[in-house]
């Protein structure tokens, strides 16, 4: 019974976090802005941009000072080398809150869904205990698929 509003909720979801694929990532420091349509993995000492293939690295930034475009070597001085730095902390920090943000939002659909199935079903329904371990499962799954590897974030795809 509740899996047909699992799904809708799913649905939803993954709706939503298609929405947020093609949109840009936007930072803007002061006098500094950028805007990228690109996928991004980011971790504590580098990030990399992908070619929409994501086969093809656009850009490769490895703290404090190797910067590839189009796998050419950058040579940084450095004021550059602290701005890609600041670049990427802030790039790391939007990696965590999205990641926050997302369990948060999965968890709070699920215990909704989960206040619905109780109140049409009843509490001590079996689908009940069901829900709540698939809501756990997915939960697991998306921190998963948005932290990889721990403190290494997927953004834009």
């Amino acid at each position: 019974m509740w899996k047909p509003l699992a799904l809708s909720a799913l649905i939803g979801l993954s709706y939503t976090g298609q929405a947020m694929a093609h949109d840009s990532i936007h930072i803007d420091s002061g006098d500094c802005s950028v805007s990228m349509d690109h996928p991004v993995q980011v971790g504590t000492d580098f990030f990399t941009v992908s070619g929409d293939d994501r086969e093809r690295q656009l850009v490769t930034f490895h703290s404090p000072a190797q910067l590839r475009i189009d796998g050419d070597s950058v040579p940084l001085d450095n004021q550059q080398q602290q701005l890609l730095q600041e670049y990427r902390q802030q790039l790391h920090i939007v990696g965590r809150e999205t990641l926050v943000i997302t369990l948060e939002a999965v968890d709070i659909a699920m215990n909704g869904l989960s206040i619905a199935i109780s109140a049409l079903a009843g509490p001590d329904h079996p689908d009940i205990l069901e829900l709540q371990q698939f809501s756990a499962d997915l939960i697991q799954r998306t921190e998963d698929r948005l932290n990889r590897d721990g403190e290494i974030y997927q953004l834009g795809d």
